[in-house]
């Protein structure tokens, strides 16, 4: 579960990266799905710790 927390989470951070690479300034829904991803990550590594 965790592996796919944190692959969701390396892939939006990508998507950031391209969409400023590129400057292209409008990363709503990057933004949007970001902070629920990093907060089940979060929670998931509290919950069973980090390894």
């Amino acid at each position: 579960m965790s592996a796919a927390a944190v692959g969701l989470v390396l892939f939006l951070l990508g998507a950031l990266v391209v969409h400023l690479r590129a400057r292209y300034y409008e990363f709503g829904m990057p933004a949007v799905f970001l902070p629920p991803a990093v907060a089940s990550l979060a929670v998931g590594s509290a919950h069973q710790g980090a390894w």
